[in-house]
């Protein structure tokens, strides 16, 4: 039973009492005045029990109260402390260090599942069970030339033929400049004009060739330059995946370089830009595996995946007729440019292409590669767009070959890299020439440090290199 109905009950017991009390009491005083005695003492056990009842209600109305007082209480400070937490959950929170580091995790993770994709794209681009079954053919011509060459009488090899003493061409270093603190990474020169040089230390400078003075106020980059063409316009190409356009003004001895347009589209650094002086497109490779044409206003006129993979090198053909790119591969990619398609592929190489050049008639070209040879192919043509094995194989180099040009005029080639020799070849015979050095047409080496970048004039009449320490040396050419 709750206590409410015991309430009620104790309320009717005691209205009873107290009319039965009462009845009898009245019943007495008109018929029998004997027990009125009896029925006051009823009327009277009456009273108590009702004041009794009333007290208990009192006390259980105060406990009552008590309790729902306490609850209020209870239920108030739930309510406050509610109101604290909704109050801490809504107000700004500054950003936590941890916070941070995780969207950075998350943004770096992002970056390493792109890089895995590119890698596995580049993977299958690049025909590697082709190379590896060239790699095992090479093996087993060697080991079939060895076992040859053990059944025959022991026999003194022919000497290489010797070097000429100096080159039908002269040159007389005129300039050593400390110009850069850190790599030369790339060489331009304007026709007649000046040569430009891009550094990793995040600067470009304009030189005279004739005084070998800065003739501009150098130019900075805020992830560093990595390649630089000389066309209507000047154009670098940078670890940040664009390319840069720059206008020169004014005439010389001053110049000033402004910076005229940004590029961008490709994902990858940019390595390699070429364009002809008059000519009207500018085009770029990158890491990304594409290569792009643009006009001089900025307009992006074609793009195309190279499917050898990424882009070290590019080289125009001198009449801009054709363009070839190397790079991670070791094959060589040649190119249409109008519509921007490849048209054929110059294969027979294992190695890594760092630079590029094609000979004045367009017949040749030659790479430098990692592991220090320069290899030349003829340019097929007709319906043989693919040529399979270089013509000659130039060695003789300790480390990769970092820049190749062919001299316009003479049939030369130059050679450079980071064993520090810039070398001359005979055009097509392929005999080695004296090395230029800091001392003239004798000796072995220009740089300890190493050659990092050259450029030949378009007339031949200057050679500009530059060096792993980046330091430039110009000479010029005696006729």
């Amino acid at each position: 039973m709750s206590g409410r109905q015991r309430f009620m009950n104790g309320e009717l017991a005691e209205l009873a009492a107290i009319a039965t009390a009462t009845v009898g009491a009245v019943s007495t005083l008109f018929v029998d005045v004997q027990i009125a005695p009896v029925a006051l003492l009823l009327l009277a056990l009456a009273l108590f029990l009702e004041l009794a009842n009333r007290r208990r209600s009192e006390q259980r109305s105060r406990h009552q109260s008590d309790q729902i007082r306490r609850q209020l209480q209870q239920q108030s400070q739930a309510i406050a402390l509610l109101n604290d937490r909704l109050a801490a959950a809504t107000a700004p929170v500054p950003p936590r260090i941890g916070d941070t580091d995780a969207r950075v995790v998350r943004e770096q993770l992002t970056a390493v599942e792109q890089s895995l994709s590119q890698v596995v794209q580049y993977l299958d681009r690049s025909a590697l069970p082709g190379r590896v079954e060239r790699i095992e053919g090479e093996i087993a011509r060697l080991q079939n030339t060895r076992i040859a060459v053990s059944r025959e009488p022991m026999s003194t090899p022919d000497p290489s033929p010797p070097a000429v003493a100096s080159p039908p061409i002269a040159w007389t270093l005129r300039h050593t400049l400390p110009a850069h603190t850190d790599v030369v990474s790339a060489l331009a020169i304007a026709p007649g004009r000046f040569a430009v040089s891009v550094s990793w230390d995040r600067t470009l400078q304009v030189r005279d060739l004739t005084s070998g003075a800065i003739i501009a106020e150098p130019v900075t980059s805020p992830r560093g330059f990595r390649s630089v063409a000389a066309g209507r316009l000047l154009a670098t190409g940078s670890f940040d995946r664009e390319v840069e356009l720059w206008q020169c003004e004014g005439e010389l001895p001053t110049l000033e370089i402004a910076a005229a347009q940004t590029l961008t589209g490709h994902q990858g650094s940019v390595r390699a830009l070429a364009a002809l002086p008059d000519g009207m497109s500018l085009f770029s490779g990158s890491y990304d595996g594409t290569l792009k044409s643009w006009d001089w206003d900025g307009r992006l006129l074609d793009s195309c995946a190279d499917a050898s993979g990424v882009i070290h090198a590019l080289a125009l053909e001198p009449h801009g007729r054709w363009l070839a790119s190397g790079g991670g591969a070791g094959t060589l990619t040649l190119w249409s440019l109008d519509p921007l398609a490849p048209t054929g592929y110059l294969q027979g190489n294992l190695h890594t292409v760092e630079s590029l050049a094609v000979s004045p008639d367009g017949t040749l070209v030659a790479a430098g590669c990692i592991d220090g040879a320069v290899r030349i192919w003829a340019v097929p043509t007709g319906d043989r767009p693919n040529a399979s094995e270089p013509i000659a194989t130039l060695g003789g180099r300790n480390g990769q070959v970092m820049a190749v040009a062919f001299v316009p005029d003479a049939p030369f080639l130059l050679g450079g890299g980071v064993d520090g020799a810039i070398s001359l070849w005979h055009v097509p015979s392929w005999q080695p020439i004296a090395a230029l050095n800091a001392q003239g047409n004798t000796g072995s080496k220009v740089a300890s440090e190493g050659i990092a970048s050259f450029a030949i004039a378009s007339d031949g009449n200057y050679l500009v290199a530059g060096g792993a320490n980046g330091t430039l040396w110009i000479w010029e050419r005696s006729r």
